[in-house]
């Protein structure tokens, strides 16, 4: 989360600069959370988040993901094992850094639940979305991860989302976009509240 203020000070000056008032309802989060029974089951886990270092789609063609600015053939070779994880990333955040300042989220159902209320609190997104799983986690420990999200995470995060006490848009915006939402496709989408 630690970059997260920033960017979004970036896209709201932008925002206002064309005469747009931005808020909490314009900003979506994607987190990365695994739950399970165990605080240790869950840390193995949610190691496999760090599979590719954070270089994204890193198998894929250097010259590909080298943006166009890179003319010098040193930097492009550096760039090159850089991507394809040749020479280590110097300023890469490691697991535990990650852990601490919860860009990634892992433990227990408690646990968890106690970390996406920091982040929740923090930064007041609209809309949160969790990536639960990732590199070589296997499916007995994936499904669980997603049951224990879906039964013991998410009702309480959403009931504490929506009280009165939390500041955090949710079930309003969620009722907003059902009134534009075009009446066919509300219906599959309209089930009973969280």
């Amino acid at each position: 989360m630690h970059l997260t203020g920033q960017l979004w000070e970036i896209y709201d000056n932008a925002a206002r600069a064309v005469g747009y008032e931005p808020g909490p309802e314009n900003r979506g989060y994607l987190l990365r959370v695994h739950v399970q029974d165990t605080e240790e089951k869950a840390l193995e886990c949610a190691r496999e988040f760090m599979w590719d270092a954070g270089a994204v789609h890193r198998c894929r063609p250097p010259l590909l993901g080298q943006p166009v600015r890179i003319r010098v053939a040193e930097r492009r070779l550096l760039y090159t094992k850089l991507a394809n994880g040749l020479i280590p990333r110097i300023n890469a955040a490691s697991f535990e850094e990650q852990l601490a300042s919860h860009e990634i989220v892992a433990g227990t159902p408690d646990q968890v639940i106690a970390a996406l209320r920091v982040v929740l609190e923090t930064c007041r997104p609209s809309i949160l979305m969790l990536w639960g799983n990732d590199g070589k986690v296997g499916h007995p420990d994936a499904m669980r991860c997603i049951e224990l999200t879906g039964q013991e995470v998410l009702r309480p995060c959403a009931r504490w989302a929506t009280s009165s006490a939390s500041s955090i848009p949710s079930r309003s915006i969620r009722r907003s976009a059902w009134a534009y939402t075009p009446p066919d496709q509300l219906r599959a989408s309209q089930g009973t509240p969280v």
